[in-house]
């Protein structure tokens, strides 16, 4: 046979009854490779941090409670917990909590916890929280009756409550009206602050909007489920790829699930425990990596996903904050 001629440089292999020269492209190729390998390293081993805001009603009243589920780059579990609903706004911290005066505060001292903004005063119960807006309930003492409130956070004041038109625009007006309808109700029961009586509330894996129609005439109240589609970015509505029937086999008392964004995590909520999972090829570990007891049924109220910087910055700032007890409940 004849070869081709080759440089010294080259590499000269035979497979298969083939000959191949193997030529050297560049003195970088073997840093790029390295840049390669170092980033496909780091894809494998993100940091990344959960924040939940879980509430609880007991003797004392309605609580809320922060705990923070963090992945290191060695991907060791850590788990942290904390008084209050605790929220990352662009790396913008703050804290919202319910004082012993039945009032909502906002603070961003939440070391120190001055400057508090009190957001409501009428006996609240938060059931929403993200870093742009909070909805709550409120109960007349008297009468026994409900009404729901959103408020944007950034421009909250007084009665600065939203309406179904500021978050859905004249198509959630239309259904609302429609709701009611079926409901045997017409458009002569309904006043203008019933437009401002509605909320955001967690139920089966998922955000859902809720008004509470009260009727002067009847002297009754009732809670509908609002098919309303948000014109603002209110929260977050990303399919999730792991059914629901996958956690349901691996806990039967589950109560919601939540999936990272890089989609290597899941975080289960059950009516006893945190438990967290690791994800590969949209495939659950056999096992749970890590768990930590919550002690007892809690209520959704907030969570956010941080990722590689914010994860850290995150931590660092929420570990600033007193500290609860993880192993039992306060």
């Amino acid at each position: 046979h004849s070869f081709p001629t080759r440089r010294s440089s080259d590499l000269a292999m035979i497979k298969d009854k083939k000959y191949y020269i193997l030529k050297k492209e560049s003195n970088k190729v073997n840093v790029k490779l390295n840049k390669n390998v170092d980033k496909e390293k780091k894809s494998t081993n993100k940091e990344i941090s959960f924040l939940i805001g879980l509430k609880s009603e007991n003797k004392k009243g309605v609580e809320y409670k922060t705990f923070l589920i963090q992945k290191n780059k060695e991907n060791k579990i850590t788990f942290n917990k904390i008084d209050g609903l605790f929220v990352n706004k662009d790396n913008n911290f703050f804290l919202i909590n319910s004082n012993t005066n039945n009032s909502i505060y906002f603070t961003k001292d939440y070391i120190s916890l001055t400057n508090r903004k009190v957001l409501q005063a009428n006996n609240p119960v938060i059931n929403f929280l993200n870093e742009n807006y909070i909805s709550f309930e409120t109960r007349n003492n008297e009468n026994g009756k409900k009404f729901y409130e959103i408020h944007s956070i950034k421009n909250f004041k007084e009665n600065s409550k939203l309406s179904i038109n500021d978050i859905a625009g004249s198509n959630g007006e239309n259904s609302y009206f429609e709701t009611l309808k079926k409901l045997g109700y017409s458009n002569e029961n309904i006043t203008s602050s019933d437009m401002y009586n509605f909320g955001i509330k967690r139920e089966n894996g998922r955000w859902i909007f809720k008004s509470i129609f009260n009727d002067i005439s009847k002297k009754i109240s009732t809670e509908v489920e609002l098919d309303i589609i948000p014109k603002v970015d209110i929260f977050e509505s990303k399919a999730k790829k792991i059914e629901k029937s996958v956690v349901q086999n691996k806990h039967s008392d589950f109560v919601d699930y939540f999936i990272s964004p890089n989609e290597d995590m899941l975080v289960v909520l059950t009516t006893e425990e945190l438990v967290v999972y690791s994800i590969k090829n949209n495939t659950l570990s056999t096992l749970p990596i890590a768990s930590v007891n919550i002690f007892g049924k809690k209520d959704v109220v907030s969570f956010q996903w941080k990722t590689l910087e914010n994860s850290e910055l995150t931590y660092n700032e929420f570990l600033k904050i007193k500290q609860l007890d993880l192993k039992k409940e306060n």
